[in-house]
């Protein structure tokens, strides 16, 4: 039987939006299989690593069943993120490589969950143009955030994601 490696990557919002489990989706069986390598890079094709590590990947232990917790984010970040599954004895048709692009937008939205609830409190805040237009423009750079990885633009998804940044940073200018 053939090996599929896949995985999934997600960020650990809202409270602990620096953090990303990796789990492994892999499909088929090889015993074989002694490690696994994630590499995240950026838009800018740098490799992202936590504060510390030098191997120039992420080691992910065995067994395959068992996720495994990254401090990674400092901010919202597209991210190309490829793992290797590294077998003594790979068996032939089978992938061990795998690469996903991800948008993670935690931190974005946890902003604008508090201006939602900001807005519950403050009603008035509807007929602030300045308030609605930044509102709308933070989630504008969300949603196409998402726009951007369904049509793998990982410079789109991190132009929004810096949109945002740049919002989140000068809250007090804009609402």
């Amino acid at each position: 039987m053939s090996y599929t490696g896949n995985f999934t990557a997600v960020q650990q919002a809202p409270n602990s939006n620096n953090l990303l489990v990796f789990t492994d989706t892999s499909t088929g069986s090889d015993t074989n299989i002694t490690s696994r390598q994630i590499r995240p890079y950026d838009s800018a094709g740098n490799l992202v690593l936590p504060a510390g590590n030098t191997l120039g990947y992420i080691n992910w232990p065995l067994p395959l069943a068992t996720p495994l917790t990254v401090d990674l984010l400092p901010k919202d970040l597209a991210l190309a993120i490829t793992v290797n599954w590294l077998s003594s004895a790979p068996i032939g048709g089978s992938t061990y490589v795998a690469t996903i692009l991800y948008g993670f937008t935690g931190y974005s939205d946890a902003f604008i969950y508090q201006l939602i609830e900001n807005l519950s409190a403050n009603p008035a805040l509807r007929n602030d143009a300045s308030w609605a237009y930044y509102f709308s423009r933070a989630q504008n750079d969300v949603d196409s955030v998402a726009r951007a990885v369904t049509n793998l633009s990982i410079l789109n998804a991190q132009e929004n994601l810096d949109d945002m940044k740049y919002i989140i940073d000068n809250e007090s200018k804009f609402f």
